[in-house]
């Protein structure tokens, strides 16, 4: 370094304010501000005294009188007395900061371009600018704070935004019915299908089985005649029938209610029987308590019965596991009813097949495969109504079946067996035909977010008509899916009868709606599009079916009520 260095902090903050800094002076000054915080602070507010001061004096000489009095008299000195240092740092070997001598003579060197550069140890400089450091690496943190904060919000934002445009409500009920084999429901009860969600409600049963499984993991095996009760998802109540139950210790305080006492369980398995006269449990797995009325609780362990009547007489007994049902059981009695019912299907569908009306006939209980004049675009397999069939799944919104066939009639008759899982699009199409003329109607069958069935008839009016181009009729049934619905099969039907003018629907071979067809007009397929709008425009108007079918049929008459509940 050259010998005319200042070698006060003062003296160069004095030489920078008058102007008369000379470029070597600068650089050192400009190295000294970025090794030392207090320094590039020091500087900044003196040369902002400077401005102010500028602003409050007129003449020349009395500035610069007054600044070189107070810049270099008390404001720099206030800094100097703070460090207790006349010199420059480094310049006497001592770090001003930590008073510690350095490990070389001279720590600081001039490079051939005039810049200073740091040659001590860095162990010597780690104490240099600890509280820039920590500054820069308090405004990285807050940085990246932020951006994770904000990548959250948009992630929650975005989530909230397609729930609000799918409108779904999630579904969790108490119960739901797994399976059932044969059932036959008592009359004026309510009538339960695989899939479908049990609330508070009562399950009348004149015979057959019902599998049940609660949200909190119990299952239960039902066999009637039985006359059951579900309150909520801890308690039940069972006046008549047979219950196999098998309770997770995760939901154990499960309580099965009877005329005559209670059983609780303690997280195990047991077949308990009700009838008019007494009731009767099994303990197979675990324990439960068996609470008589006003008497204290009965434990009960693996291999033990206890038995109560209606005079409250009690007796204990050695359990018979094979009284209770399991899910093996059950499984192979399932498979037998589903094998009879099959068979019954195939006697159906060969008398179907030799029916001259049918127009189309798609049985898809097989899964995905070469269908008969048309075409799969997308589908996936899926769970038929059997376990023994598999169905074709409308998942994505490109997914659908193509029917390439031509034909014109004048009444008509639709048929599918149907699943739906959820209604996250406005609309479920079931069936839309392709392309209408002059005079002739085009159709469009579909499930609405709301549960009702919609058929829409387009048709171009009649040249010379001066009604308009094109006019629609629509037609509505009661809503026929709901939440406790959802995921269940039902076989639908729509009836068009154009010598009686009217539209009939089903659900389940019951007639549900019945409307006038006003303008009862000739009907032509130029093929259709089943489980989807015929529409490409896909990614605006999502209307794909949200569930899975495992058959579908066009007769070109009108079927009897008789004949659609076969």
């Amino acid at each position: 370094m050259s010998d005319s260095a200042p070698k006060s902090v003062s003296q160069l903050a004095g030489k920078y304010i008058d102007g008369t800094l000379s470029k070597e002076e600068a650089d050192y000054l400009h190295f000294l501000m970025e090794t030392d915080p207090q320094i590039e602070r020091h500087l900044v507010g003196s040369v902002l005294s400077h401005l102010v001061l500028l602003e409050n004096f007129d003449g020349p000489n009395q500035k610069e009188t007054f600044i070189s009095s107070k810049i270099k008299t008390k404001e720099i000195s206030v800094w100097e007395e703070t460090h207790q240092e006349e010199n420059l740092p480094f310049l006497n070997n001592q770090d001003p900061r930590t008073n510690v001598p350095l490990r070389v003579q001279n720590p600081i060197e001039k490079n051939t371009d005039g810049s200073f550069y740091w040659t001590g140890d860095q162990e010597d400089r780690s104490n240099v600018r600890p509280e820039r450091n920590r500054r820069s690496r308090r405004r990285k943190f807050f940085l990246l704070a932020s951006g994770i904060l904000l990548i959250v919000l948009l992630l929650f934002g975005w989530i909230f935004w397609n729930h609000q445009q799918s409108g779904e409500i999630p579904y969790c009920p108490i119960a739901r019915v797994v399976e059932t084999v044969d059932p036959v429901w008592r009359e004026g009860q309510m009538s339960y299908k695989n899939g479908q969600g049990v609330e508070r409600s009562n399950i009348s049963l004149k015979s057959g089985l019902v599998r049940l499984k609660f949200e909190n993991g119990v299952e239960l095996i039902l066999e009637g005649p039985l006359e059951f009760a579900i309150k909520d998802s801890a308690q039940t109540f069972c006046s008549e029938g047979r219950v196999s139950a098998l309770v997770p210790s995760s939901a154990a305080g499960f309580e099965v209610s009877t005329p005559y006492a209670s059983v609780i369980d303690r997280g195990t398995a047991f077949f308990l029987e009700v009838d008019q006269k007494k009731a009767r449990v099994d303990v197979i797995k675990g324990k439960v308590d068996f609470v008589p009325p006003n008497k204290s609780p009965v434990p009960l362990n693996k291999g033990k019965a206890y038995t109560i009547d209606h005079l409250h007489a009690a007796s204990e007994q050695i359990a018979q596991p094979e009284r209770y049902m399991d899910t093996n059981k059950f499984r192979t009695i399932l498979n037998q009813s589903e094998t009879r019912m099959l068979e019954s299907i195939k006697l159906k569908q060969a008398s179907i097949l030799r029916d001259s009306s049918l127009m189309l006939h798609w049985d898809l209980r097989e899964g995905i495969g070469k269908i008969e004049s048309g075409q799969i675009r997308g589908c996936r397999e899926s769970q038929g109504r059997f376990q023994q069939t598999r169905s074709i799944a409308f998942n994505r919104r490109t997914d659908r079946l193509f029917w390439e066939q031509q034909g014109s009639c004048s009444s008509l008759t639709l048929m599918t067996s149907v699943r739906i899982d959820h209604f996250q699009n406005q609309t479920n199409v079931l069936f839309c035909s392709g392309g209408f003329a002059a005079g002739e109607g085009n159709l469009l069958w579909q499930i609405l977010k709301d549960g009702r069935l919609q058929l829409q008839i387009t048709h171009q009016n009649p040249k010379g008509d001066l009604s308009g181009k094109i006019s629609r009729e629509e037609f509505y049934s009661p809503a026929v899916y709901n939440r406790s619905t959802l995921g269940t099969w039902i076989t639908l039907a729509v009836v068009l009868d154009s010598e009686k003018k009217t539209v009939s629907m089903y659900a389940d071979g019951q007639e549900i709606a019945k409307k006038d067809w006003t303008n009862a007009v000739p009907l032509k397929f130029k093929g259709g599009t089943i489980g989807n709008y015929e529409s490409n425009d896909v990614q605006r108007n999502a209307r794909n079916l949200n569930g899975a079918m495992e058959e579908f049929l066009i007769f070109r008459r009108p079927l009897s009520s008789k004949e659609i509940f076969r």
